[in-house]
């Protein structure tokens, strides 16, 4: 998709309707593209909203398996120029050939960090979702602040839904909330919940995968709305 032919995965909206304004959610992966549960994630979406879907894999098909060094993988991919390029690409091909008109934006892991660095640039996003977000990239591999990072995710987008794990930093369910953001802390699971894992044997990660993708309808649909 785009200019610069990012690999994309779209769903399209399943009823046909005439409602304006069309509304689609971006979803930006974790380290592990498109091999993780997240086209399962898209299409569920797509049809509970009734909105189009596109996952962008900024990554172009590598993953975690491909880079035992994350720290050197991550610097290679930074949001100036390369994520900003792809997802100007990616907006600007579902507003011309799908007319859509309100976006949102789901990430995973490290699609959150880039989420924020997009907030920073100055995308306007109707809403973000963020399931275990991995803001650290931002101090670890890019020497910035990541704490101030996500302030400025909250400061630029007034309607953000943080879903930490128990293992991810405190900062991020203590940093203040304004607007219609919330944050709900998942304390029986681990970072990466939402796409991973096996959810038939662990009765624990089917329960908190099926609410956070409750919790994700039910916040989209009143922002949507808004």
């Amino acid at each position: 998709v785009g200019p610069t032919q990012v690999p994309c995965y779209h769903v399209p909206a399943p009823e046909s309707t005439y409602e304006e304004p069309k509304k689609a959610i971006i979803l930006f992966p974790d380290v592990w593209g498109f091999q993780s549960r997240i086209l399962k994630i898209a299409d569920y979406l797509a049809l509970k909203l009734n909105c189009d879907c596109l996952v962008v894999d900024f990554f172009r098909g590598e993953t975690k398996d491909d880079h035992p060094d994350m720290k050197a993988w991550f610097a290679q991919v930074p949001y100036e120029p390369k994520i900003r390029e792809d997802l100007q690409g990616c907006l600007e091909y579902m507003k011309t050939t799908h007319s859509i008109e309100d976006f949102a934006a789901m990430g995973f892991c490290w699609g959150n960090w880039a989420i924020a660095k997009s907030c920073e640039d100055g995308v306007e996003w109707k809403a973000v979702i963020a399931p275990h977000p991995s803001f650290k990239i931002e101090s670890w591999v890019f020497g910035g602040d990541d704490p101030e990072l996500v302030k400025t995710l909250l400061a630029k987008c007034s309607a953000v839904l943080l879903m930490p794990a128990s293992n991810d930093p405190e900062y991020i369910s203590q940093t203040p909330l304004s607007g219609r953001s919330a944050c709900i802390v998942f304390d029986d699971m681990q970072h990466g919940w939402t796409t991973r894992g096996d959810l038939d044997a662990d009765p624990k990660l089917q329960r908190d995968v099926t609410a956070c993708l409750e919790s994700t309808v039910s916040f989209l649909q009143v922002t949507f709305a808004a």
